[in-house]
């Protein structure tokens, strides 16, 4: 625990002194100063144009697969390597667009970069995808605001890593949770604020509610118009509720029941 400790401070030091590394080259080249007689501080704006592009959007592109490189899926020991290897990607990628990206076209894009596997005409509203090279998202499916694609989890002093699987036309209501290992099949459901658990399995078409998640008969109206398959094939493909449209209107809790809010 103490090797592990040490290697999480220098990473940490290194993160800090890479953000900071170009505003504080402008400042020794500028004799310790951030103004000068210009009318337009180019330098310090380069920096920090070099420190918001360049290291919150590309160093994340450039580091995360070989972090990720040669995990699979199983059980590591808490503070080994793998777990070091874990640590310090979530670490990167907190500091990545993700956030910022939620919801956008982009974040299907970004996320490929990343190492995950996205298909077309997907909408990802959140940013929480700590190990994208284990996450694969089917075409036209919605991911909510919020949600929690997690692919590896620390629990009794071990480190769990499995795949997250959402197939083709499902649906992520906001802040549900995925743990390791949870598949969705094609056109599945899970409901907002709902759990499914390590390992677990909505079959195709079902929808699923809850903490833990149970099945849930009285799907939303409009969830059932985005799922049904006539609506799929209406409007070019893309369904009479567009997967934008379906995301957005997942942040809406008075859409699903209290009973389903209640059991968290």
């Amino acid at each position: 625990m103490t090797a592990a400790g040490l290697v999480q401070a220098v990473v940490l030091y290194v993160q800090l002194f890479v953000l900071t590394l170009p505003l504080a080259t402008v400042f020794s080249w500028q004799d310790g100063t951030f103004t000068s007689r210009a009318p337009v501080p180019v330098r310090p704006v380069l920096a920090v144009l070099v420190g918001y592009f360049g290291i919150r959007w590309l160093l994340p592109v450039v580091l995360a697969r070989p972090l990720a490189a040669g995990i699979r899926p199983g059980r590591y020991p808490l503070w080994g390597a793998t777990y070091l290897r874990l640590w310090t990607l979530t670490l990167l990628l907190a500091a990545s667009p993700l956030p910022t990206l939620g919801g956008s076209p982009l974040m299907g894009r970004y996320l490929r970069l990343l190492g995950a596997r996205i298909g077309p005409r997907t909408t990802i509203a959140t940013g929480v995808v700590p190990l994208p090279s284990l996450v694969r998202i089917g075409a036209d499916t919605s991911v909510g605001y919020g949600a929690t694609l997690r692919a590896w989890r620390v629990a009794d002093g071990w480190v769990t890593v499995a795949p997250i699987d959402i197939g083709p036309r499902a649906y992520v209501g906001a802040h549900a949770v995925l743990e390791p290992g949870a598949r969705m099949a094609a056109g599945a459901g899970l409901g907002e604020q709902s759990v499914i658990g390590q390992g677990q399995a909505v079959p195709p078409g079902a929808r699923w509610a809850g903490s833990p998640p149970s099945r849930w008969p009285h799907w939303p109206r409009t969830s059932r118009t985005c799922c049904a398959p006539a609506a799929r094939r209406s409007a070019g493909g893309h369904g009479i509720w567009p997967p934008r449209h379906w995301a957005s209107s997942s942040s809406n809790s008075s859409r699903w029941p209290s009973w389903s809010r209640a059991r968290h």
